[in-house]
This record gives C-alpha cells, sequence and structure tokens, in this order.
C-alpha cells in the first residue's frame, strides 16, 4: 500500500475518535461495491477501499454494520454508524444532509431485461412511452430520474437490493431493472443468471438536459466534514498511485472508474457540477 504518513493527517475530532476507539462502517447489499459474506464479515470495492484509507490515517478498528440503502443516511444522521462505505452518488439534495468525500469511482447505468423478451430500451423514455415496469434500487437516484423521464410512480418498484431486483426481473414482477452495470453484471454473475438476462449498452442519464454523472464517494456527518476532507486527501494517495484501483479491481471496476472519479470533486458534485 501507498505509504502516507499518519503524522501528516489533519487529525479532526471525527478521526482522533476512530484512531482511539475504531469507527462502525455502514454498508448496503449493493454488491460488489458491498458484500455481507456468508461467515458475516464484510467485503466489497468500498468497504475494502475504505479500509485501506483508515489504515493509512491511523485508525485500526473496524466494525460493519448492514443496512438497506435507504436506511443508510438516517443510520449515519441517527449515530448508529460513523461513515458510509456503501458506493453512494454525489447529489446535490443528499449533500444537504451529509458531508462527502471526493468521488473514488465512477458508474455507467444500464438496463436489464429478461432474455428473449421483446422489450428494448436504452433510456428511460423508452419506459414511459412503452408502458413498461420498472425496478429500481430503494434509496437509489434511479426512481427520481426515472419520474422526471415520464415514467408513472405505479411502474416503478422498489427493491431492497440488486439480487431481489433481478430475482424480480426473472419472476415478471418488473419489465426491466435500472442499476450501475458493474452491479447488475457481477449479481448476475454470482446467482448462475447470465444467460437469463440481457444488457443494454452502459449509459449516463440525461436530466434537465445534462449528463446526471453517477460518482460515488464516501459519506459522513456534517460535523465530521474535517474528517471527510482528510479522507480525500489520503484517498486521492492512493489513486495517484493506482493502490486504490489495486484494492478495488477485484470487484469489476475499472481503470476509468477510477480514473474518471479521480477528476471531480465533491464541492463540484454538491453544486450540481
Amino acid at each position: 500500500m501507498a505509504e502516507v504518513p499518519v503524522a501528516a493527517v489533519p487529525v479532526a475530532p471525527g478521526l482522533a475518535k476512530a484512531r482511539a476507539s475504531g469507527i462502525i462502517l455502514g454498508f448496503s447489499g449493493g454488491a460488489p461495491f458491498s458484500i455481507l459474506q456468508p461467515d458475516g464479515t464484510f467485503s466489497g470495492a468500498g468497504p475494502e477501499l475504505a479500509r485501506g484509507v483508515l489504515t493509512a490515517m491511523g485508525v485500526s478498528k473496524f466494525e460493519g454494520l448492514r443496512i438497506d440503502f435507504s436506511g443508510l443516511i438516517p443510520a449515519l444522521l441517527a449515530g448508529r454508524i460513523d461513515m458510509i462505505v456503501s458506493a453512494t452518488n454525489i447529489t446535490p439534495a443528499r449533500c444537504e444532509q451529509v458531508s462527502f468525500a471526493d468521488p473514488f469511482l465512477v458508474t455507467l447505468n444500464s438496463f436489464a431485461t429478461r432474455a428473449g423478451s421483446s422489450v428494448v430500451v436504452s433510456r428511460f423514455e423508452d419506459i414511459a412511452t412503452q408502458g413498461l415496469s420498472l425496478g429500481v434500487i430503494a434509496g437509489a437516484v434511479d426512481a427520481a430520474q426515472a419520474a422526471k423521464a415520464g415514467v408513472p410512480q405505479d411502474k416503478i418498484t422498489a427493491f431492497p437490493d440488486v439480487t431481489s431486483a433481478l430475482s424480480g426481473l426473472r419472476d415478471k414482477r418488473v419489465d426491466a431493472v435500472i442499476a450501475s452495470i458493474i452491479m447488475l453484471r457481477y449479481t448476475a454473475r454470482q446467482t448462475d443468471s447470465l444467460d437469463a438476462i440481457e444488457f443494454s449498452p452502459a449509459f449516463t442519464p440525461v436530466v434537465d438536459g445534462k449528463p446526471a454523472v453517477a460518482a460515488a464517494g464516501m459519506v459522513f456527518r456534517k460535523d465530521d466534514q474535517d474528517f471527510a476532507r482528510s479522507f480525500s486527501e489520503v484517498q486521492a494517495t492512493l489513486m495517484s498511485t493506482r493502490e486504490a484501483l489495486r484494492i478495488m479491481a477485484p470487484f469489476d471496476v475499472t481503470p476509468e472508474s477510477v480514473d474518471e472519479a479521480s477528476k471531480l470533486r465533491a464541492e463540484q458534485l454538491c453544486a450540481g457540477g
């Protein structure tokens, strides 16, 4: 791992507490970005990168708490967890509630449909004009983006994670599922359903005439903003040395995803840029 001198990291109150007594990391079941293993341990691109950055910052004790994605920010605000390490897209609305570290990856979306079906979609407007039903991950930004594109609320079904969404697709409860192409392909492979599912070309949604870039960052409480800034500085070092990519590559994260993220900052994404 790239060496980051612990003494060089500004000691924000949240970091001091984490160094002294450990940190509780909140994550969802959004494999491969965050995964609950059968033995009760947790892994995935987000948790492993967070551990790498925090270790470089002098933190040595980690505890994980799995929570459905839609409940992660409420749990953070309630103090049940200290940080969210699932891939959480940085949006202006979320920035009103929490602080983000700079993004660690940028992802593209895809629509999953049943193999052999007549459904062909490549954008939210296709769902709306064809009167199709859409599965989304609860708490993700896709439901709002679909609604803006004209998909009626009664045609949108929220699932707790990608595994259950793809199950709903196979069971014909929905006609299509929208999620990160990395998550969709990884989950289909893990559930032996690649042959039963087709994927649209990966894309960046366009909302109000602007690309809605899906840039994910680690999440902190507002009063831990200094902790988030320090985290960003150490994370940037790991990204520039390719250590971050080495950590996340086993979870299907590509060099392009990391390189695109390195060009962005949380502040500009929070401002809608």
